[in-house]
């Protein structure tokens, strides 16, 4: 019973990282706290996060922030409708 305790004591201090970690990201962004539970769940699952929409939703912003936390590097790629598979996953060799 006394793991299962140290256990439980371990999941609420997790859950607490993982709180403050999304407070962090969303914090002064207008309706963001979707984004940043997204960015969030990707950095703790280690998978990649593709956000797609309109300038000026915050979509850089979010990835400065949990890159700032991390302390990792942060990189943007900028897409148009002329943008090939072969500029975003290199070159495909069959």
């Amino acid at each position: 019973i006394a793991d299962n305790k140290s256990t439980m004591s371990d999941l609420g201090e997790v859950c607490e990282v993982i709180s403050d970690t999304i407070s962090f990201v969303e914090k002064g962004l207008v309706e963001r706290d979707l984004e940043a539970r997204l960015v969030v769940l990707g950095m703790v699952s280690q998978e990649h996060v593709l956000f797609i929409g309109p300038p000026g939703t915050s979509k850089s912003q979010i990835g400065r922030r949990l890159s700032q936390l991390c302390g990792g590097p942060f990189f943007q790629r900028l897409f148009t409708r002329f943008t090939t598979p072969e500029e975003i996953f290199g070159p495909l060799s069959l």
